[in-house]
């Protein structure tokens, strides 16, 4: 609905409101229906069992937006949809009486998302020698596993993540050290009192009188002191929201172009790190310059090792602004290569570019945007991947 072709509303140009309602339905993959087999080093071994009894998934969504422009210099344009994934295929486990295959492609359920889009186009400067132009884009998405038709399961690297009905998908699974006074006094031991206890100069629950002698070793929960610590949801990959801000100056014939990139919020499991821990290479086992009464002993920070085991040391804050690219271009002016060249070159453009530039992040490993493998679209688990290159590039462009 174009509202101002009905409404004349000062400072708008254009504003218009919109919605759709769509549903589409997803073949399951061909390779779904087929037992599948890996093969390493010349041996091979069970992969995937195959399921001919798949039925194709069904995605219904609603979209409702706004586009308004306005000032005659900005252009809004904002989008939020709802969908709801039917009979969803996912790779779940299976026990291992089922001929030794680990795996087998199910429809698992229903899965929900919520999604927010937003862009702001801006000429924010509009001269005869001079422009700046400007684009913001904000998107937030939730997923949800709105219902389960197996048993919740562990998925992804080293089992980190879990899907469980009612939870959002891409939560991260493990153990977690006590971080409060509160949370030990709903598990004490028998006899013992919370006097017993005491956070140490890391943060940590630790039995009294232990700091700083080989006896420190934090506590684990044990939500139901059956003596056996518990895995609870200790993190979630998916981010507040993200932002990013693109922008290029004219001046002439220059032109400077750069993309600003802001992720807020969004676990990372850091297994390369924890690997560090196993092999007394962190650099936490330096304890030059500490306080003597904060020291920690090698078999302190040995114990967050847990024999790689998913816990909460190694859950970090995968926040991020990154410069992901600037570059520089300069058009020679038509006249001056019209004298030099007689016409002949009509155009000559020089540039140079860099990509990843800088990034500012509290994140302790190389770099944020990370994945298990090479597949970056995958869990926010970083398992010895390579970080974003930095990268430069001169150009030199000739219009003839």
């Amino acid at each position: 609905y174009r509202v101002t072709e009905d409404i004349e509303i000062p400072y708008v140009d254009e504003l218009k409101l919109r919605t759709s309602y769509g549903t589409s339905g997803q073949r399951p993959g061909f390779s779904y229906q087929y037992e599948t087999w890996d093969i390493s080093n010349g041996q091979a071994s069970k992969r995937s069992l195959g399921n001919k009894n798949l039925k194709p998934s069904t995605t219904k969504e609603l979209e409702i937006g706004i586009n308004m422009d306005f000032l005659n210099r900005f252009s809004f344009e904002g989008t939020y949809s709802v969908s709801n994934t039917e009979n969803a295929f996912a790779k779940a486990p299976l026990p291992s009486h089922y001929g030794g295959y680990p795996y087998q492609w199910k429809n698992v359920g229903t899965l929900s998302s919520k999604v927010w889009e937003m862009k702001l186009d801006m000429n924010l400067i509009k001269g005869k020698n001079f422009s700046w132009t400007s684009t913001l884009l904000f998107d937030r998405i939730r997923q949800k596993v709105k219902k389960l038709d197996i048993p919740a399961y562990k998925t992804g690297p080293i089992n980190s993540f879990y899907v469980k009905e009612g939870e959002s998908f891409g939560i991260i699974y493990g153990y977690k050290w006590l971080q409060s006074l509160d949370e030990m006094a709903n598990q004490l031991p028998e006899g013992a009192s919370i006097n017993d206890y005491v956070i140490n100069s890391d943060g940590y629950v630790i039995p009294a009188g232990t700091e700083g002698t080989v006896n420190e070793i934090p506590v684990l929960l044990d939500a139901d002191k059956d003596g056996l610590p518990d895995k609870i949801k200790i993190g979630d990959g998916n981010p507040d929201f993200n932002l990013s801000m693109a922008n290029t100056f004219s001046f002439h014939g220059l032109k400077l172009y750069f993309l600003l990139a802001w992720k807020n919020g969004g676990n990372i499991y850091n297994y390369t790190r924890q690997y560090t821990f196993r092999d007394l290479r962190a650099k936490e086992f330096d304890q030059y310059g500490k306080p003597e009464d904060q020291k920690k002993t090698i078999n302190y920070y040995s114990t967050f090792y847990k024999n790689t085991e998913i816990n909460s040391y190694f859950v970090e804050d995968g926040s991020f602004l990154k410069l992901r690219e600037v570059s520089l271009n300069y058009d020679l002016h038509p006249g001056f290569l019209k004298n030099i060249t007689k016409g002949f070159v009509k155009g000559i453009n020089l540039g140079v570019q860099s990509l990843n530039v800088f990034t500012l992040t509290k994140y302790k490993g190389y770099d944020p945007e990370v994945a298990s493998g090479s597949d970056l679209t995958n869990y926010p688990f970083d398992n010895f991947g390579y970080p974003n290159f930095r990268t430069y590039t001169a150009s030199l462009k000739l219009t003839f």
